[in-house]
Formats: C-alpha cells, structure tokens, sequence
C-alpha cells in the first residue's frame, strides 16, 4: 500500500489541507478513512468541508491541477519518491461534474450530521391508562384523559379519583402511577419530587454519576438500574427493592440505608434505618391506612396494612409480632365519607391515649395514660364529603384496646361503618 501522500508520523496537517486533499482524491484509504470518521463525527467539520469544497470548485481550475498544498517529505522518504509522488500530482485531473458531486455530497454530510446533532431528543410522555390525570405547569392547567402528552420538566401531575397513569422516559424507564398521586417532574428522565401517593418504577442501569432520583417529603433515593415502589406523604416514606438495590437518605439526619432486592424500609424523621423482609401491601378498597411502630412516638416503625374497621381489642398479646405487645402505637390516616348529614357524635373506647383530626382540625385529644376509659365529640357532617381522617393511637403495659362508634339524633351509638372509611391512597373525587 502506498504511503507516499500521506503525513509521516507526528506531522500534523491542519482540517483545510486535508480537506483540499480528499476533494483532490489523493489521499490513500487510510487517511481517507479517518478523514470521513472526522466529518461524520464532527458537523461543524462537516459544514467546514462543504464551504471549502463550494470555493474549490469555484477557483476554475476543476480540469487543470489539484488544489492540494505540496507537502515537503520528511527526509526519511527518499528523493526518488518524492519525484514519483510530484509527477502523479501534475498528470492527475478531476472532471469539473466530480468536483461538483464532491461538494454536493459534502453539504449533504454536513446537513445530515447537524440534524443528528442538534435534533431534540424522545420526549419523556404521560400516558393516561384509566380516567384522567391534571397536569400544570407555566402554560396552565389541563386534564389529560385517556391519551398520551409530552412531559417536560417542572410539570406537576395529580392522579385523581380512581384514574392510573404511567410516565415512559427518553432513556426507557417506565414509572406506574396510582390514584391519588400527586409529584412534580424535575428533570427529563433523571429525578421526580413525589409529594403524596406511590408508583412503581422500573429504571434502566445508570452510572453512579447519573443516577435517577427520587425525592420525597422524608427521605431521597438515588437508583442506579432496578425495579422499586415508593410511598409517601408529608409524615412518612415507604421504599420495597423487587430487585437491584436503592439507596434512601433520611432528609432529616441524613443516614443512609442501602435496601436489596425483597426488602422493604420506612423513614418517619431522624433515626436509625432498618430494612425488612417484605413488599408494600396492595392497595385496599375500604378501611383505613395503619402505620404500626414499636414504641410510643411513632419513630420505629415496624409494617403498614389497612384496616376495614377500627374496633381492637388485644388484650396483652399485641396486634403483630413484629410489634411486640406493649409500648406501640399505630397512626391510621385515610379519608372519612360519611352517609348522613348533621351532627354526628364520634366516640372512642381505648386504652392508653388517642387523637382524631378531621381535615387537619383536632377534633379529640386525650392523649395519657388510661383505663378503657370511652371518650366523645361532635362535629357536624357532609352526606357523601370526603373528610380527611387522622387517629393516633398509644399504648402502654397491660390491656391494649380501641374502637370507634358513632351516632347521631337517628342511630345508637354503633362500629364505625367500613364502607365510611377509605386508604390513604384513594383520592377524593372532584366536587
């Protein structure tokens, strides 16, 4: 294989040299192959070649000579050589329809590898499965039901009544959203501020530095490739590993805790992180949400299930082993929807103390240490309002006991209905 126009070893020529060059045809497949990798590589060399390419065929001297520099060879190529080299340059032409088909190609390198380039990327996308989602952001707000948008960063989302929605990414992720979830989406296929509600996320394998984020109000998890559900609200955050692992820092102290695939975590605020063996419960119909933790100040949590009813009495065995029997507490959250109007008188039986807030008022507050002790209030209902429900619960040595009735001027004093309450997840439908 000749080498004879090609540089000799650490001589460097400069772009337009070896431009004039390949538009002459005289490089040798070596060189010529590197210089095509460079256009196509390289738009603005791309865009460089065309112009040059467009002024060499415009010098009039298409038929009569090569526009190629002379190149002094280095003194280990010999005198002969470089004659031989020389004579071929001076009987080698190039019909002015080639040097034309030269430039047009050129231009047509540089177009295409600038619309490689500079074309936008796969839009992330929202995908309404079931009934509709809101999404805002600076242009408004829309509902989006039953189709499929583009999602760009800073727009929030609310899955409403019993809607679901799943969000694909331009990297191939794929997040499952539930009724009720509500999360702002902070940059495209790279991290999402989950303020209520759950999803499961399959995430493709990323670098440790470009992992996918997800923040929630209690804990950060950074994800690096794997399958994963997460739950919060404003007082706790629940992560299940299907498989891979996740890293969770608490927001309040910053510990951290690596949760492998089958295990499951929860932060509640500053405090040791454990991991379990486990998954999230599915989501119920009816009933409340029950946080169970492992001491009197909700901080050691120890597993989440629903409710249909609040009406305990565990005597001194305790809900669940992983609870123990004495010194727990439980936080059940969800939504009260009940079935007549007026004033409704809420009682609860309970040993040791208790808190009821309906949408965020405190409406019952004994919280001490008692003796199956019944306690009442009044509060005045909405036939078919969805009201958000909060009771708290403790419990010390010896008997561990709670129900909730209720009654008004029509109806004794009875249960809690189960069809009144529903989970934390379920979202209110809009008025």
């Amino acid at each position: 294989m000749s080498s004879e126009l090609t540089p000799p070893q650490g001589t460097a020529l400069d772009f337009d040299a070896l431009a004039l060059m390949h538009l002459d045809g005289v490089l040798d497949p070596v060189g010529h192959e590197d210089f095509s990798r460079q256009i196509a590589n390289d738009p603005f060399k791309a865009m460089r070649l065309a112009a040059i390419a467009q002024q060499h065929a415009a010098l009039g001297e298409l038929g009569r000579t090569s526009m190629a520099p002379t190149i002094r060879p280095a003194s280990s190529v010999s005198t002969r050589a470089h004659r031989r080299a020389a004579r071929g340059r001076r009987t080698r032409t190039i019909p002015a329809w080639g040097m034309t088909a030269a430039a047009l190609l050129a231009v047509g390198i540089a177009i295409g590898a600038l619309a490689l380039a500079w074309s936008p990327a796969t839009p992330d996308v929202l995908l309404v499965t079931q009934g509709s989602v809101i999404r805002e952001n600076k242009a408004g707000r829309m509902r989006v039901s039953n189709g499929a948008v583009p999602l760009h960063p800073g727009d929030r989302l609310l899955v409403t009544g019993s809607s679901s929605a799943r969000i694909t990414t331009s990297q191939g992720d794929r997040l499952d959203l539930t009724s009720g979830t509500q999360l702002s989406w902070a940059s495209n296929g790279a991290a999402v501020n989950l303020l209520a509600g759950s999803f499961t996320a399959d995430i493709t394998p990323r670098t440790s530095d470009a992992p996918f984020r997800v923040r929630t109000p209690k804990a950060d998890l950074t994800v690096l490739g794997t399958r994963f559900t997460v739950q919060a609200d404003e007082a706790l955050s629940l992560l299940a590993v299907d498989h891979g692992r996740v890293r969770l820092t608490n927001r309040d102290d910053a510990r951290q805790v690596e949760v492998a695939a089958h295990h499951l975590t929860v932060t509640t605020g500053a405090g040791e992180l454990t991991t379990a063996v486990g998954k999230i419960p599915p989501m119920a119909v009816t009933g409340l949400t029950g946080d169970y933790f492992d001491n009197t100040d909700f901080t050691n949590w120890r597993m989440r299930r629903v409710d249909e009813t609040i009406d305990f009495d565990w005597g001194d065995r305790g809900p669940d082993q992983r609870v123990g029997f004495e010194s727990f507490s439980v936080r059940w959250r969800g939504w009260l929807v009940p079935a007549h109007s007026g004033a409704c008188t809420f009682t609860i039986l309970m040993d040791d103390g208790v808190r009821l807030w309906l949408d965020g008022r405190l409406v019952l507050d004994e919280w001490h240490l008692s003796e199956k002790l019944e306690f009442s209030t009044t509060v005045t209902l909405e036939a078919g309002r969805a009201y958000a429900v909060r009771l708290d619960y403790y419990q010390e040595p010896r008997d561990a006991v709670i129900r909730w009735y209720w009654a008004n001027s029509e109806h004794a004093k009875q249960p809690m209905p189960t069809s009144w309450l529903r989970p934390l997840e379920w979202t209110p439908p809009t008025r």
